[in-house]
């Protein structure tokens, strides 16, 4: 369906709880965004569609990957998550992204975030469930909106094995090779 394995994207709002749940999946039709998330999945099945549909993660291995697609992603679920609703203060937002990620792609995130209208960033790493349960932390209290971005193990995987052996083929380098190094990593396959 897509190229990237999708991340899910989970979104918490405070005094509401958990109140969105979705793929960071976008459909494109021409230039045009014409759906968001899981309704991705139904467009493009859709056989009445007259033009080609383009299902996109804009999400790589939990980083960002089409910057412009995630800010509308992003805008989209947040505005869904609150309820439509409009609010004049700017929200603290916080999000929760790979430990592992550059800070050239945390600066990508705190970007993307400050164009949804926030007041503020705040960038953790631990699980959704285990930041709500702790909100009592006074700089927790803070923030009104979290949104997590995580990235199904298996599939992370899958996408570095796949990377890795399309690079490997560009190069001329074997199979065999890659499970020779990799054993002498201590690693098997």
């Amino acid at each position: 369906m897509t190229k990237n394995a999708p991340a899910d994207i989970t979104i918490y709002v405070k005094d509401k709880g958990i109140t969105l749940r979705e793929k960071s999946l976008i459909a494109i039709s021409g230039s045009k965004i014409i759906a968001y998330g899981n309704e991705c999945e139904y467009v493009q099945a859709d056989s009445a569609t007259e033009q080609e549909v383009k299902v996109l993660s804009p999400f790589k291995q939990g980083k960002i990957t089409d910057f412009s697609c995630a800010v509308a992603m992003l805008k989209y679920f947040v505005r869904k998550a609150r309820g439509n609703k409009r609010i004049w203060r700017k929200p603290t937002i916080g999000i929760i992204v790979p430990e592992d990620i550059s800070l050239v792609d945390q600066k990508a995130y705190e970007d993307a975030i400050y164009m949804l209208t926030a007041k503020s960033v705040y960038f953790f790493h631990e699980p959704l469930e285990t930041i709500i349960r702790d909100l009592s932390v006074e700089y927790k209290k803070k923030i009104d909106i979290i949104i997590g971005i995580e990235v199904n193990p298996l599939e992370y995987i899958q996408e570095t094995i796949s990377d890795l052996l399309t690079f490997c083929e560009k190069n001329s380098i074997s199979k065999e090779t890659v499970i020779e190094l990799l054993s002498e990593t201590g690693r098997s396959l």
